[in-house]
């Protein structure tokens, strides 16, 4: 009932805190379990968590005791998400300044990891991996949430290591609206630019392309 974008800051303002392993493991085995019984014996997770061994493998590990095959790709993201501010989009006309948001919010706009250390630690957890019906592989937050930087970087990975990416792109409006302030061009463009679009890739939503 909300725009895209309102939703996904309300929601996302809510996260107090990481989840546990064992709390990602739980989370795994019931999205396992409904998706065997939905029928579906293969499926591709998203995995928005601390990049751990012990917070990945617990979803690697519950999907494999299900027996049901998987691929776990783990979210690399390095603009803050949850409202687009002017310290991050300084094209942006819209962008809000971070000190002008209700200070309950303004904690929760703060740099990322650096996402090359991001990606040293993915890499780590995906050649580690020795599962049989799981693969571990790379995923990024959306083509408008992450640096020209990781774009380039994270996609010679995918490559190198032949393994998916999976990344958000045109979810909204708003989101082309600031594609094109901030870079000029769309976030498809953005992908194609950087090498993030090759047969590898897994493009989720795409309703504003």
């Amino acid at each position: 009932s909300r725009p895209f974008d309102q939703w996904f800051a309300d929601t996302s303002a809510r996260g107090e805190r990481d989840a546990t392993p064992d709390e990602v493991s739980a989370n795994a085995l019931a999205t396992g379990l409904e998706n065997l019984e939905a029928g579906n014996t293969a499926i591709v997770d998203h995995l928005n968590v601390p990049h751990t061994r012990e917070h990945v493998y617990a979803a690697a590990n519950a999907y494999e005791s299900l027996g049901i095959r998987a691929w776990v790709l783990v979210d690399c993201t390095d603009i803050p998400r949850l409202c687009y501010t002017k310290e991050y989009y300084p094209k942006y006309p819209k962008a809000i300044a971070i000190a002008d948001l209700p200070e309950e919010m303004r904690g929760r706009i703060r740099p990322t990891r650096p996402y090359l250390e991001m990606l040293a630690a993915v890499r780590d957890m995906i050649t580690g991996w020795k599962g049989t019906r799981v693969r571990l592989g790379l995923a990024l937050g959306s083509a408008v949430w992450c640096s020209d930087d990781l774009l380039r970087d994270a996609a010679a990975m995918s490559k190198e290591l032949d393994v998916p990416v999976s990344v958000h792109a045109e979810e909204s409006p708003v989101q082309r609206e600031v594609c094109f302030a901030q870079w000029g061009m769309s976030g498809i463009r953005r992908l194609a630019e950087f090498g993030v679009l090759s047969p590898r890739a897994i493009v989720a939503h795409c309703v504003q392309v």
